[in-house]
């Protein structure tokens, strides 16, 4: 073999490992919209609950909890305005300000309320999806896990509670919060490396 073949064979060999390196790191247009898919997952799933009226807990907060806050006072000291509604140990000022909110928007309407569960929850599933994503950053097939575990989060049965009654919604914006500062640790200690 002369010395022009072998150094033409080095050559095209590196231009096919150049070619696939950036083929891995460059993904494809399409991927990056996958978490497009876990979110109507989350929205299919559990669009029945819009059908929903008051179950559970909900009755005593829209009927007797709900009807005493008037003010932005009255959401951070409610027991001063009926200690026996809410007890003295009983602090969720901002939750009670979230379904005022909700009230100022929707109105009495029950299916406002149950929206806005149902967009905490596919905020989280997209959420999840970007945190899988950072933590999988190094990983060939990143997308897949990330798209995995967005679409296990997003129908898993232990959602429904959370998902179905309105009082759940503490637990969902608590899941929002947890989940927006993991992907703030990850992204910036991934920046740090």
């Amino acid at each position: 073999m002369t010395k022009r073949k072998k150094h033409l064979r080095t050559a095209e060999t590196a231009a096919v490992i150049v070619t696939k390196e950036s083929d891995v790191k460059e993904p494809n247009h399409l991927m990056k919209f996958l978490w497009i898919l876990p979110l109507l997952a989350a929205l299919l799933f559990n669009l029945a609950v819009l059908d929903n009226g008051f179950v559970w807990d909900d009755y005593n907060l829209f009927e007797r909890q709900l009807p005493v806050i008037n003010s932005v006072e009255d959401a951070f000291f409610p027991s001063r305005k009926a200690p026996d509604l809410f007890g003295e140990h009983y602090f969720r000022p901002f939750m009670l300000l979230s379904y005022k909110t909700d009230e100022a928007i929707w109105g009495g309407g029950v299916k406002g309320y149950h929206l806005t569960v149902l967009l905490s929850h596919c905020l989280n599933t997209v959420l999840v999806y970007f945190l899988a994503l950072l933590v999988a950053s190094k990983i060939r097939s990143k997308y897949s896990i990330a798209l995995f575990s967005a679409a296990l989060f997003a129908v898993y049965p232990v959602h429904v509670e959370v998902v179905a009654w309105i009082c759940g919604r503490n637990e969902s914006l608590a899941t929002n919060l947890a989940l927006l500062s993991m992907i703030s640790y990850a992204f910036f200690r991934k920046k740090d490396n």
